[in-house]
């Protein structure tokens, strides 16, 4: 029998014993760890924002000549199955890209300052273009698509160039028209998030409520003090999480978006977050710059403890060597890791990353899938029960989600051993 032969028996006899018997399971969680692989040798400059695609691809925006040592003008697309990078054309001369999203048909929309002359740009995959849309009058911060495929476009007002949609207006991709809401935003709009009941929050000079019944703004009574917004995130539940970073509620923030009121979330000295993100077991995190008491180094990246009700440090986490500031960002992928973006100069796993680094519980070794330190069986049954019950770890290649080619992926991995 060949080996190729004797593999697949193998793997055959396994799935067999799953599918009758059940997998008796001994799942255990790796122990947290920073890879290195996006940052390595990463971005010539800070990264703005990230943008996860169904595929596993993550698309990066910043202000970067060259990602991965490849020419790519401020955007590219990162493979983290492969490590691999991409250029998008010719990218953009100058500027820096600040927002990403797609049309409902997949096409990627970038926006930003210049993105080159019209602040956002449409990416033609067939012709290796992009397409500038008119001039809407100021800088691009914020994208979102809408179900309908309209985009909510968030941006900064320019004095010099009055437009009837800044800092915020809606976007027909198929039509090319624009429309706008009559509604004081202030001059800046920083954050557009879509909650789970299809109403839109914008995040700027304050916060506002796009109610998805009747297409109305609705103001929200944002914490006193606050100063500009930066962040918003919404949180499983419906709940939102903010950001202030002066003044008598300075500190993170959650409102209970059936009440409206906002509640403080522990004591921070020095709040400065600009992104959040919630992991898989549900555990919140905020990366930026913060100083939790007068006995706490500070820390850009922190983690909410619902039981001591307070935030807590994570160890190792990416020293501030730029200005993660404004710029720092968290991503969930589809796999679970998380990408962290900014301008930071990081050492992980003896490499010094820039500007991205992901966090991930996946082992070392990565056919050792249950961290047990011993490469066996009964790390493809526990591998193959987490694919059954579509866990995000059976993601094993990184390509959107688990798939019957993770399988074998695994299956060529843990026989080829660590």
């Amino acid at each position: 029998m060949s080996i190729r032969a004797r593999r697949l028996a193998v793997s055959l006899t396994l799935l067999t014993t799953i599918a009758t018997d059940g997998a008796p399971t001994r799942a255990q969680t790796c122990t947290p760890r920073w890879d290195p692989s996006p940052g390595y040798p990463g971005t010539s400059a800070a990264v703005y924002t990230t943008f996860p695609l169904p595929s596993g691809d993550v698309v990066i925006g910043g202000a970067f000549a060259t990602s991965g040592g490849l020419t790519t003008n401020r955007i590219a697309r990162y493979r983290p199955s492969t490590n691999s990078w991409f250029a998008y054309g010719a990218g953009f001369s100058s500027g820096g890209v600040t927002s990403l999203t797609t049309t409902s048909g997949g096409d990627l929309i970038a926006g930003g300052s210049t993105v080159q002359s019209g602040f956002i740009s449409r990416w033609n995959a067939v012709a290796g273009t992009w397409t500038t849309t008119p001039n809407i009058g100021g800088s691009v911060n914020a994208l979102l698509t809408l179900p309908d495929g309209s985009i909510i476009v968030g941006s900064t007002s320019s004095s010099s160039i009055p437009s009837p949609i800044s800092p915020i207006g809606k976007y027909n991709p198929n039509t090319g028209i624009w429309s706008a809401w009559t509604f004081d935003f202030g001059p800046q709009v920083y954050v557009l998030v879509r909650a789970a009941n299809g109403d839109v929050y914008a995040a700027g000079n304050n916060i506002q409520r796009l109610d998805a019944a009747s297409n109305t703004w609705f103001p929200v009574a944002a914490p006193t003090g606050g100063g500009i917004f930066y962040s918003l995130s919404t949180l499983p539940g419906g709940d939102l999480i903010t950001c202030v970073q002066s003044g008598p509620n300075k500190g993170i923030l959650r409102m209970d978006t059936s009440t409206g009121v906002w509640t403080q979330m522990g004591s921070l000295l020095v709040p400065h977050g600009t992104g959040f993100a919630v992991s898989a077991s549900g555990e919140i995190f905020a990366f930026g710059s913060f100083v939790i008491d007068t006995n706490t180094q500070s820390s850009d990246l922190i983690r909410w403890d619902p039981g001591a009700g307070r935030w807590l440090p994570v160890a190792g986490a990416p020293p501030t060597s730029g200005n993660v500031g404004e710029d720092a960002h968290i991503n969930v992928l589809s796999n679970g890791d998380f990408l962290f973006s900014g301008g930071f100069i990081f050492v992980a796993a003896n490499r010094t990353t820039r500007n991205l680094v992901l966090w991930t519980t996946r082992p070392t070794c990565r056919a050792d899938f249950n961290c047990s330190g011993t490469l066996d069986s009964q790390d493809v049954l526990d591998f193959i029960t987490a694919w059954f019950n579509a866990d995000p770890r059976a993601d094993f290649n990184r390509a959107a989600g688990p798939q019957v080619s993770d399988i074998f992926d695994f299956l060529n991995t843990w026989f080829a051993g660590c």
